[in-house]
Protein backbone atom coordinates (compact mmCIF):
# COMPACT_ATOMS: atom_id res chain seq x y z
CA UNK A 1 0.00 0.00 0.00
CA UNK A 2 1.13 3.60 -0.48
CA UNK A 3 2.32 5.45 2.67
CA UNK A 4 -0.97 7.33 3.15
CA UNK A 5 -3.44 5.32 5.44
CA UNK A 6 -5.64 2.90 3.89
CA UNK A 7 -9.51 3.61 3.39
CA UNK A 8 -10.30 0.29 5.13
CA UNK A 9 -9.03 -1.58 7.71
CA UNK A 10 -7.23 -4.32 5.92
CA UNK A 11 -6.93 -6.88 8.75
CA UNK A 12 -10.64 -6.50 9.35
CA UNK A 13 -11.27 -7.46 5.56
CA UNK A 14 -8.34 -10.73 5.53
CA UNK A 15 -10.16 -11.61 8.69
CA UNK A 16 -13.84 -11.77 7.56
CA UNK A 17 -12.47 -12.50 3.97
CA UNK A 18 -15.84 -10.99 2.78
CA UNK A 19 -16.85 -12.20 -0.90
CA UNK A 20 -16.85 -8.60 -2.64
CA UNK A 21 -16.47 -5.24 -1.52
CA UNK A 22 -18.45 -2.04 -3.20
CA UNK A 23 -16.63 1.31 -2.93
CA UNK A 24 -18.18 4.60 -4.42
CA UNK A 25 -16.18 6.89 -5.81
CA UNK A 26 -16.61 9.77 -8.52
CA UNK A 27 -17.28 10.82 -10.63
CA UNK A 28 -16.46 8.00 -13.92
CA UNK A 29 -20.56 7.18 -14.23
CA UNK A 30 -19.77 3.64 -14.63
CA UNK A 31 -19.23 -0.20 -12.45
CA UNK A 32 -15.70 -0.85 -12.50
CA UNK A 33 -15.29 -4.07 -12.24
CA UNK A 34 -12.02 -6.20 -13.23
CA UNK A 35 -13.79 -9.52 -12.76
CA UNK A 36 -17.19 -8.52 -14.70
CA UNK A 37 -18.64 -10.30 -11.40
CA UNK A 38 -22.57 -11.09 -11.18
CA UNK A 39 -22.56 -8.26 -8.53
CA UNK A 40 -20.78 -5.64 -10.82
CA UNK A 41 -23.85 -7.07 -13.70
CA UNK A 42 -26.74 -6.50 -11.01
CA UNK A 43 -25.06 -3.14 -10.02
CA UNK A 44 -24.75 -2.06 -13.83
CA UNK A 45 -28.45 -3.48 -14.36
CA UNK A 46 -30.22 -1.56 -11.60
CA UNK A 47 -27.75 1.46 -12.31
CA UNK A 48 -28.25 1.94 -15.84
CA UNK A 49 -24.42 2.81 -15.86
CA UNK A 50 -21.79 0.78 -17.79
CA UNK A 51 -20.04 -2.13 -16.64
CA UNK A 52 -16.53 -1.30 -17.43
CA UNK A 53 -12.63 -1.55 -16.37
CA UNK A 54 -10.50 1.24 -14.97
CA UNK A 55 -6.95 0.01 -16.92
CA UNK A 56 -4.69 2.79 -16.25
CA UNK A 57 -2.25 2.16 -12.73
CA UNK A 58 -3.32 2.86 -9.66
CA UNK A 59 -0.30 2.09 -7.72
CA UNK A 60 -0.92 1.67 -3.68
CA UNK A 61 -4.67 2.23 -4.27
CA UNK A 62 -7.83 -0.21 -2.35
CA UNK A 63 -8.24 -1.78 -5.48
CA UNK A 64 -4.65 -2.55 -6.45
CA UNK A 65 -4.28 -4.25 -3.02
CA UNK A 66 -7.16 -5.99 -2.63
CA UNK A 67 -6.77 -7.75 -6.06
CA UNK A 68 -2.87 -8.68 -4.76
CA UNK A 69 -5.24 -9.97 -2.33
CA UNK A 70 -7.48 -12.06 -4.70
CA UNK A 71 -10.22 -10.08 -3.11
CA UNK A 72 -13.91 -8.94 -5.76
CA UNK A 73 -13.38 -5.17 -5.68
CA UNK A 74 -15.97 -3.64 -7.37
CA UNK A 75 -16.28 0.35 -7.61
CA UNK A 76 -19.38 1.84 -8.04
CA UNK A 77 -18.03 5.25 -10.08
CA UNK A 78 -21.46 7.97 -9.64
CA UNK A 79 -21.90 10.37 -12.36
CA UNK A 80 -21.76 13.84 -11.55
CA UNK A 81 -25.21 15.13 -10.94
CA UNK A 82 -26.75 17.03 -7.65
CA UNK A 83 -27.44 15.02 -4.44
CA UNK A 84 -30.80 15.15 -5.25
CA UNK A 85 -30.65 13.24 -8.62
CA UNK A 86 -27.77 10.75 -6.78
CA UNK A 87 -30.16 10.19 -4.30
CA UNK A 88 -33.19 9.61 -6.38
CA UNK A 89 -31.37 7.01 -8.33
CA UNK A 90 -29.12 5.35 -6.47
CA UNK A 91 -30.22 5.16 -2.54
CA UNK A 92 -32.72 2.07 -3.51
CA UNK A 93 -29.67 -0.04 -5.28
CA UNK A 94 -27.42 0.80 -2.08
CA UNK A 95 -29.67 -0.14 0.60
CA UNK A 96 -30.60 -3.66 -1.35
CA UNK A 97 -26.75 -4.02 -1.33
CA UNK A 98 -26.75 -3.26 2.38
CA UNK A 99 -29.55 -5.58 3.36
CA UNK A 100 -28.34 -8.35 1.38
CA UNK A 101 -30.88 -8.30 -1.63
CA UNK A 102 -28.33 -8.21 -4.23
CA UNK A 103 -26.95 -11.42 -6.35
CA UNK A 104 -23.85 -12.12 -5.45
Amino acid sequence: MSDHKPPVDQELLEKIRPRAVVTLHAALACIDDANRSVLGHWIANRTGLPLEEVTYPTPGSFGTWAGEHDLTVITYELEAASLYDLKDRHAPVLIDLMTGKADL
